[in-house]
């Protein structure tokens, strides 16, 4: 039996996809982005994508609820999470190693844009992912219910580590 604990702790940045939320957790720290946590697995913060500007720490990730969205800054990787779109002429001022985009305004103009390493769509078909990644150039998967991500896996960690203040 797939035991979902034992495997969050052997990376250093994962992604759960549940069905109102998604988990992001590092070595030391598990944040909920979203609503409701897969069952039995302890959360250190939650975060809501409600629109509203907001900077917060949550163990070792920084978080900064915008308009469009969050970004979460963890220790290897940076993290976006487009909800509510975004104005194209400010997509290249949005710098991230994984781009979780949940809108379907604009997706391959805001790839090109922003130029992740890996761009997650939650339920996505298949063929739209591939779709993309060809059109793109960039590494593009979809998520669905219980996906679990390693970043390590796609190549999607930083090549520098963020600074601890």
């Amino acid at each position: 039996m797939y035991n979902r604990r034992h495997h969050f702790s052997l990376s250093v940045a994962l992604l759960h996809f549940a069905h109102q939320g998604i988990l992001i957790k590092t070595s030391t720290t598990t944040l909920l982005l979203g609503t409701l946590p897969p069952a039995e697995i302890k959360i250190d913060g939650k975060v809501t994508p409600d629109g509203n500007s907001q900077k917060t720490q949550i163990g070792d990730i920084s978080v900064e609820k915008q308009t469009s969205g969050v970004v979460m800054r963890l220790p290897d990787s940076t993290i976006e999470y487009i909800n509510l779109g975004i104005n194209l002429r400010d997509a290249k001022n949005h710098k991230c190693d994984v781009l979780i985009i949940a809108t379907s305004k604009n997706i391959e103009k805001i790839l090109v844009s922003i130029k992740p390493k890996l761009a997650i769509m939650p339920g996505a078909t298949l063929e739209q992912a591939r779709d993309l990644r060809n059109k793109t150039g960039i590494q593009t998967i979809r998520a669905d219910h219980d996906t679990v991500v390693d970043l390590s896996d796609y190549n999607a960690l930083s090549r520098q580590s963020r600074l601890k203040v």
